[in-house]
């Protein structure tokens, strides 16, 4: 938006600028010094500013784009050193600069600049371009208007001109330049909005439309010996590069605003259609009226050639509404082509596309990072000879599921190439054709963070978050697991229940905060003193329990029991205070003191209450 505001207050400086160069040679008296000096401020400063916006263009183009914004600006520098010949040759020396001058070449490089930058832009797009008949339709238009210039401009130059053979060549020379812009006019005419936008479009026809009028004024004066430097011909010399110079600020525009991103194929105008046959009806009544009788020979020619030409247009309108038809549909498959890329490579999950073989036909931005690696090392190669051997199979699995036709959600952890994990949930969309299934989409959606999130409240929910030991619920249920076991096998073992003397008093000496800090500590001593097959719980407050399963009768229970309080009895260092938080300790041994979680629970609990009593008791 801001790029657009600003090209209007340039071209609006433009046409200030013009009718500046124009109140001059108005105002200052012809023959002057003044005169030569200021209009040739006006030329210099003009092209060189339209060179400096076409330089500026070419910088911001993509790369197949450069060359032609850079031709252009070639061309605004010839004319600006032009310009600065012809005023050193006819101001300061006092030359005739007219023909044959050292200005001429930098003025005839001008043009073929121009050439050569849309003859450019035509060629690396010659395959968005009906050839065929776009070549004939401009071969036609050319050659009528080829017959006009040379009728008119040409061959009065030649024989009015009087010199050497260079002079008469060079006076030629630019009217058959010309004539190479016009075909760039032509051709645009023909293939231009499927090469530009449409402003774009018409600054360029506006531009060379005002250079090619600007030459054919300017050979008329010549060749009638009317024309001088200051005349009103000089500022449409100027404004024709500025019009130019001006494309460079719309490239920028349309970069920021994306106009010409992805343009689809438009159906041409009827009038460009007619426009040769309309060159060649003007050619023959050209010649009609040339002649200085009527002749009946080429009368009839033209006649037949004009119903031929009446037959090929009602041809042609029927034809023409065909091709709309044909463009409409195109953009509208353009259009769904877009709006399909757009959802497959803007889709926030990893999106993939894969035939029938598991080849991988397409993959988003999202799937690149997922799996990471690019999509030109993934596209046209199997999808599993990127996953990793050891979830090869559960791919595989995934695969043959889907392909019999089982498109439901599934699981698929895995590391991709970078070694990170990742936990996928896998959705299968089939792709079908004409009713037959011809591939599939793959959506994944990354479950990593979800399924951290799930595990750990699943975690919290049978486990301490304080002493990261498990909770009395947990307990239970491992208890009655290992009854269950016990009976089984017929072996013994023991649950032991633990309670803090002196905790209470602790906790309220030194804050809660500390007494965190000693629970922690206690479980740390707890979970040391258990093997492998032993386990631990925090059942609430400052209670304990240990399953003992590594015992082989009552009596080694209580051997264990006994170093289990010694540990317990050290002194801990917390918060850089030494405290002690001596046990009550009470045990039960299966299936000695019971058969059910509940029996062993409550006679342990009753031993642990009675070895607390007899504590108090001694002390």
């Amino acid at each position: 938006m801001e790029s657009r505001l600003k090209n209007r207050f340039w071209l609006i400086g433009i046409i200030i600028y013009i009718t500046c160069y124009y109140a001059w040679l108005a105002f200052i008296p012809a023959d002057s010094a003044l005169l030569y000096l200021g209009g040739s401020f006006f030329s210099f400063v003009g092209t060189v500013v339209a060179g400096i916006w076409l330089l500026q263009a070419s910088t911001r183009s993509k790369q197949s784009d450069k060359t032609y914004w850079r031709l252009l600006a070639f061309a605004a520098f010839s004319y600006s050193i032009a310009e600065i010949v012809w005023f050193v040759f006819e101001s300061p020396l006092g030359l005739n600069a007219l023909y044959a001058g050292y200005s001429d070449p930098f003025y005839i490089l001008n043009k073929v600049f121009y050439f050569l930058a849309f003859g450019y832009i035509l060629f690396i797009n010659k395959r968005k371009l009906i050839l065929v008949r776009f070549f004939f339709d401009v071969l036609i238009v050319m050659t009528v208007f080829t017959t006009f210039i040379g009728y008119y401009i040409i061959s009065p130059i030649i024989l009015t001109t009087m010199g050497t053979s260079w002079e008469v060549f060079l006076a030629t020379l630019s009217p058959l330049m010309d004539l190479a812009l016009l075909l760039c006019v032509v051709t645009l005419s023909f293939a231009g909005q499927r090469l530009f936008s449409p402003k774009m479009l018409a600054f360029i026809f506006m531009g060379l439309i005002t250079q090619i009028a600007a030459d054919t004024f300017y050979a008329f004066q010549v060749t009638n010996s009317t024309y001088q430097s200051g005349s009103w011909i000089d500022p449409l010399f100027i404004l024709a590069v500025l019009l130019l110079g001006y494309t460079g600020l719309l490239q920028k525009e349309e970069t920021e605003t994306n106009t010409r991103t992805s343009r689809a194929e438009k159906p041409l105008l009827f009038f460009q259609f007619l426009f040769p046959y309309i060159a060649v009806t003007a050619l023959i009544l050209l010649n009609l009226f040339s002649l200085p009788e009527l002749n009946i020979i080429l009368l009839g020619i033209g006649a037949t050639i004009f119903l031929i030409m009446i037959r090929q247009s009602i041809t042609m309108y029927d034809n023409h509404r065909l091709i709309e038809q044909f463009y409409s549909n195109a953009n509208q498959l353009n259009l769904s082509e877009q709006r399909y890329r757009s959802l497959f490579e803007n889709h926030p999950e990893p999106t993939l596309s894969m035939d029938m073989e598991g080849n991988v036909k397409g993959m988003n931005l999202s799937a690149e990072h997922i799996l990471g690696l690019k999509a030109e090392q993934v596209i046209e190669n199997p999808l599993l000879e990127f996953i990793q051997l050891e979830f090869l199979e559960a791919a595989e699995a995934i695969y043959s599921s889907v392909t019999a036709g089982n498109y439901h959600d599934h699981d698929f952890p895995f590391y991709n190439h970078k070694g990170q994990f990742y936990h996928m949930s896998v959705t299968p969309i089939p792709i079908i054709v004409n009713n037959d299934l011809t591939g599939m989409y793959i959506i994944g959606r990354d479950m990593t963070e979800l399924k951290k999130q799930q595990d750990k409240i699943s975690y919290l929910a049978y486990h301490d978050s304080m002493t990261d030991l498990s909770n009395r619920i947990y307990f239970e249920g491992l208890l009655n697991k290992q009854i269950a076991q016990a009976k089984e096998d017929n072996s013994i073992f023991a649950i032991l229940f633990m309670d803090l003397n002196n905790f209470k008093y602790i906790n309220d000496t030194y804050g809660h905060a500390f007494g965190d800090d000693l629970l922690a500590a206690i479980a740390k001593r707890l979970k040391r003193f258990v093997s492998q097959s032993d386990y631990v719980a925090r059942l609430g407050g400052d209670e304990f329990t240990l399953l003992i399963d590594s015992v082989s009768s009552y009596e080694d229970a209580v051997k264990q029991v006994n170093q289990l309080r010694a540990k317990l009895s050290a002194p801990y260092v917390i918060q850089q205070e030494e405290v002690n938080c001596w046990p009550s300790l009470g045990i039960a041994c299966f299936p000695e003191d019971g058969t059910t979680s509940q029996e062993l629970l409550n006679k342990a609990d009753r031993e642990m209450y009675a070895n607390k009593r007899l504590i108090k008791e001694l002390s």
